[in-house]
């Protein structure tokens, strides 16, 4: 019976493992959501410097 115990263990570690996975996977897409937001506010505000200077 201990072998089935062991794997039923081994079962509930893997599943643990994978929420925590699935959870930083989550956050790790959140965090580039905002880098992307950030780049972006980045570029168009330096086009629109440029387009500025331009018309200077």
């Amino acid at each position: 019976m201990g072998s089935i115990d062991q794997g039923l263990g081994l079962l509930e570690l893997g599943s643990t493992a994978f929420t925590t996975g699935s959870g930083v996977i989550d956050a790790g897409t959140d965090f580039l959501g905002a880098v992307v937001g950030v780049i972006r506010t980045a570029v168009n505000g330096a086009a629109g410097l440029i387009g500025s200077a331009e018309l200077v």
